[in-house]
C-alpha cells in the first residue's frame, strides 16, 4: 500500500486515466480571456467532471505555452493528461515515456500509460505495464490487469477483483474505489452482463460523480432497453457531446425522436466528416448506427477512428456496423 501522502496524486491519475471510454467533447472553441497556468490541474479535473470543452481548451492553451523540453515532472504529467483528454493518444504515450525515463518507479505514470495503451488497442503491452506496478493497492493492480486482459483470463480476473475490492473497500478513498468499480462495470458490459454493469457504474458515480461514469451507466441502461431512465440522465447534460448522442438514441428507443437535436448533431458530424476529423469517431458511429441507421457511413467513420482509438467498445461498434 502506498503512503497516504501520495494518495491524492494517485487519485488524480485515476481520474485522468479511466478505462475504455474517453469523454466526448462538445464543439471546439478558444477561450476569450487570458489563461492562468496555475489553473491547469483544476481545468483538467473540471473537464472530467462536467465534459465542458472550455476547460480542455484552456488546458491545451497552457500546454502550448510551455516548452516540453524544460517541463517539470508534474508538467509532463499534466501535458500527458491534456493530450489524452484531447484524444492525442500517441502524444500522451510519448510524454509518459519521457516522464518514466526520468522516474522509472513512477507507478502513477505507468498506470496512465497502461490505460492509454489499452485505448489504442495495445492491450498486451499494457498488461506488461500492469505487472511493473510496485506500490499500488492490490485491487488497482488487478483492475489494471483486467482492463488489459484477453479472454478467457478476464473472467477469473474479474471474479478475483470483485472479491479483493470488497475487502479493500473501506481502506480506499472513494475516488479510487469508484475507478476499480468502473473497470468491473466495463468488463461486465463486454460480457453482456448488463444488470451487473448497472450496479457497478451506479456505485462508481455515487462515490465520484464523473461524467464518464454517467455515460457508461446510460450505455448500460440503453442496452437494457430502459430508455426512460436513460433520458432522465441525458437531459441533464446539454453541452456534452457523448450525452447528446445518447439522448438522441434514447429518444429514438422510446419512440419520440428529438428531431431538433438530431438536426444539430447531423450538421456537426457532417462537418467533421467533410474535414476528415474523426476525433469523435465513436460518438459519430453510434449516432449513425442507432439514430440515422446509416451503417455505411458508420463503417467509414470507424475505419478511420479505429486507427487511433481501438477499445472493446469501438470493436463492438465495428461488429454491429458489419453485422448485415
Amino acid at each position: 500500500m502506498m503512503p497516504m501522502a501520495n494518495i491524492w496524486t494517485f487519485i488524480f491519475v485515476l481520474l485522468s486515466a479511466l478505462p475504455l471510454r474517453a469523454v466526448g467533447h462538445s464543439d471546439h472553441h478558444t477561450p476569450q480571456n487570458p489563461v492562468d497556468p496555475s489553473e491547469w490541474s483544476q481545468r483538467l479535473t473540471d473537464f472530467r467532471l462536467y465534459g465542458d470543452t472550455q476547460d480542455l481548451e484552456v488546458a491545451k492553451l497552457i500546454l502550448r505555452s510551455l516548452s516540453v523540453q524544460d517541463a517539470s515532472n508534474e508538467q509532463l504529467y499534466l501535458a500527458a493528461q491534456t493530450a489524452q483528454a484531447d484524444h492525442r493518444f500517441v502524444e500522451a504515450i510519448e510524454l509518459l515515456d519521457r516522464l518514466l525515463a526520468r522516474t522509472p518507479n513512477n507507478d502513477v505514470a505507468r498506470l496512465m500509460r497502461a490505460n492509454t495503451l489499452v485505448t489504442v488497442g495495445q492491450s498486451e503491452t499494457a498488461h506488461l505495464e500492469c505487472d511493473l506496478l510496485q506500490k499500488m493497492p492490490m485491487s488497482v493492480v488487478l483492475a489494471c490487469r483486467l482492463m488489459s486482459a484477453a479472454e478467457p483470463d478476464a473472467g477469473s480476473l474479474s471474479t478475483l477483483l470483485d472479491k479483493v475490492s470488497a475487502v479493500e473497500a473501506n481502506q480506499l478513498p472513494p475516488q479510487l474505489l469508484a475507478w476499480v468499480l468502473a473497470v468491473l462495470g466495463d468488463h461486465a458490459l463486454t460480457q453482456n452482463r448488463t444488470g451487473a454493469a448497472l450496479g457497478y457504474f451506479k456505485h462508481a458515480y455515487q462515490l465520484d460523480p464523473l461524467a464518464s461514469y454517467q455515460i457508461t451507466y446510460v450505455e448500460a441502461l440503453l442496452r437494457a432497453a430502459r430508455c426512460e431512465d436513460a433520458l432522465s440522465i441525458t437531459a441533464q447534460f446539454h453541452n456534452h457531446l457523448a450525452m447528446r448522442v445518447k439522448h438522441a438514441i434514447a429518444t429514438r428507443q422510446c419512440g419520440r425522436p428529438d428531431l431538433s437535436l438530431e438536426s444539430r448533431l447531423t450538421t456537426t458530424f457532417d462537418h467533421e466528416v467533410a474535414r476528415a476529423d474523426f476525433t469523435h469517431g465513436r460518438e459519430m458511429a453510434e449516432y449513425h448506427l442507432f439514430v440515422t441507421k446509416n451503417t455505411s457511413l458508420a463503417r467509414h467513420i470507424l475505419t478511420s477512428s479505429l486507427s487511433f482509438q481501438h477499445t472493446a467498445e469501438d470493436e463492438r461498434l465495428w461488429r454491429l456496423a458489419h453485422a448485415e
